[in-house]
């Protein structure tokens, strides 16, 4: 008996090979250029970040340098000017005219309002401004500049009162060189 020899199949890979290597290197080709490509991207994002901190750093010091203006002028009304604020507000079934000083409005004197108060208040207003004015007073004005400002709430204070307070403290700062004086309407 003959043995019939199966035939074995010899098949060449190299071919396959040298066609894996070059789909191999191509795609390692694309992924560098996609390397280039993302790191340029990469540096102009760092780029352009870096663009606007700097931006947001120079606002910021604008910003840190009118505060520090703002403080050091702050610095000067707190040690070198009197500032007094007056309010009229309603506390319980009475109003009455508060008094302020300094920035940090430290309540100082506070005056009951009403109909037949007119000349108690007027003369109480004129007594608390005459002690200031007259413990500042030099030949050539007041030593330290006094700025009152009114805070007139028309909805706690008549207003021939309110009328009179104004023309009182108006009064007193032309009477005063050095004395300013400024009314604000506010309605609560």
């Amino acid at each position: 008996m003959r043995h019939k020899r199966r035939g074995i199949l010899e098949v060449n890979l190299t071919s396959l090979l040298d066609v894996l290597f070059c789909i191999l290197f191509i795609v390692m080709m694309a992924n560098i250029e996609n390397e280039h490509d993302i790191k340029n991207e990469s540096q102009q994002l760092i780029q352009e970040i870096q663009e606007q901190l700097q931006a947001e750093i120079a606002a910021y010091r604008a910003e840190a340098a009118t505060y520090q203006a703002q403080m050091e002028s702050y610095d000067v009304y707190h040690t070198e000017a009197i500032i007094i604020t007056m309010q009229n507000l309603q506390e319980g079934s009475n109003y009455v005219l508060k008094i302020y000083e300094g920035l940090e409005k430290v309540e100082s004197d506070s005056i009951r309002l009403g109909p037949n108060l007119s000349e108690s208040v007027n003369r109480s207003i004129r007594r608390y401004f005459n002690d200031i004015i007259n413990s500042l007073k030099s030949p050539e004005g007041l030593s330290v500049p006094i700025y009152v400002v009114f805070h007139r709430n028309a909805n706690y204070v008549q207003t021939k009162q309110s009328e009179e307070i104004d023309s009182l403290l108006k009064n007193l700062a032309s009477e005063n060189k050095g004395m300013f004086y400024k009314v604000l309407d506010i309605n609560e």
